[in-house]
């Protein structure tokens, strides 16, 4: 099955980079005077094809691990991993600091069926016709390919320029006219699996922590794409570097290297950085903490 985007009124995309990977990390990372997402996020999924229950279950656990104060432990957490970009990356506005939202909610979830020709399209459909997705001002839109599925975006493919791709469609609510953030990422394990879409491409990994190679690499990019999301919301006035890089872009290029191996469960073969609800595991990229200049999980 093959889906396209949806060109947006202006240039408004990001690439997760692990296609292409990040060679040199000297520049900083530097405020350029936009917003960030300081009201909680309201998430709104579409698992788009064909989607497992047990699949699901990795993605929502994931999502929820963000806030949920319900979990504990001696590794790194989800909850710690957002806690770092929520502490560290702000707005300025009239003189006051206003940091990143600790919190994101899932807020609604849709399955979609090949219904829809287009990215967009398919967000629309939730929206407009059965009226399943509210149109947020706080709400990111997350559209999640199954391995099956195909998808170009404003000409560029899946798997070969992107892991995951975050832009905009425009919406108009009580007569106002904005743009909307959206987030693709789709499973690589069939389209790309020995690409850096894919998790496990190094002599470090046994096995990724849930056994699901291409939903355990699809966790990798979501939260990537979540970060940028939130710390540079309209690409050119929030979080970069000089180069145009994000907080995710400058760590996705570790995602391969030995200082990923963090924690090894060699009973069940399996490497994994952090530790989400209910003791479930996952393998994150790093985000940039900028003093000191580094890559983090936590």
């Amino acid at each position: 099955m093959s889906i396209r985007g949806a060109d947006p009124e202006k240039e408004y995309k990001r690439f997760s980079s692990r296609v292409e990977t990040m060679k040199e990390n000297d520049y900083q990372i530097y405020y350029y005077g936009g917003a960030v997402l300081t009201q909680p996020i309201n998430l709104y999924i579409i698992y788009y094809g064909t989607w497992y229950q047990s699949e699901v279950n990795i993605v929502e656990t994931f999502i929820r691990s963000v806030s949920s104060t319900s979990y504990s432990s001696d590794y790194a957490t989800v909850r710690g991993w957002w806690k770092m970009i929520a502490s560290r990356y702000y707005q300025i506005s009239q003189g006051k600091y206003s940091y990143i939202t600790p919190k994101i909610t899932l807020a609604g979830t849709a399955y979609d069926k090949y219904s829809s020709s287009s990215i967009v399209g398919a967000i629309e459909k939730q929206i407009m016709t059965t009226k399943r997705f509210p149109l947020d001002p706080n709400g990111i839109y997350m559209v999640l390919s199954s391995a099956d599925v195909t998808v170009t975006i404003g000409g560029d493919a899946f798997c070969d320029k992107y892991c995951g791709l975050r832009t905009a469609f425009t919406g108009i609510k009580n007569g106002v006219r904005r743009l909307y953030q959206y987030i693709h990422v789709g499973n690589p394990i069939r389209q790309c699996p020995d690409s850096s879409c894919v998790l496990g491409q190094s002599e470090y990994y046994y096995k990724t922590p849930n056994g699901n190679w291409g939903v355990d690499s699809m966790i990798a990019t979501i939260g990537h794409e979540l970060a940028e999301a939130a710390t540079e919301p309209d690409l050119e006035k929030g979080w970069h570097d000089e180069t145009g890089m994000e907080v995710g872009d400058k760590c996705s290029a570790d995602l391969s290297a030995k200082v990923w191996v963090a924690n090894k469960d060699t009973k069940n073969s399996y490497i994994f950085n952090t530790v989400g609800s209910n003791g479930v595991r996952f393998l994150q990229e790093a985000i940039w903490n900028y003093s000191p200049k580094s890559c983090v999980v936590q």
